[in-house]
């Protein structure tokens, strides 16, 4: 299921809401927005060294450690 960018925004801000609380998930935004940072060489930092099956299998052992923070799609 493809989530339109509202919808997007709604769920991680409910998300950050439930884990954070409001007051540090807005704060949480504000660091967010006010940090200029490139996405994709985060990510390369982060994934590089990984094969995609390696992803494919923390993505899956974190989704079975955290049932309850994986959405329903």
């Amino acid at each position: 299921m493809t989530y339109s960018s509202t919808e997007s925004m709604s769920i991680g801000m409910d998300h950050l809401v439930q884990k954070l609380g409001q007051v540090d998930a807005e704060r949480f935004i504000s660091t967010i927005i006010r940090e200029s940072s490139d996405y994709t060489k985060t990510r390369r930092l982060l994934f590089d060294d990984m094969t995609v099956d390696q992803v494919l299998a923390e993505a899956s052992e974190y989704e079975e450690s955290h049932p309850d923070e994986v959405p329903d799609c």
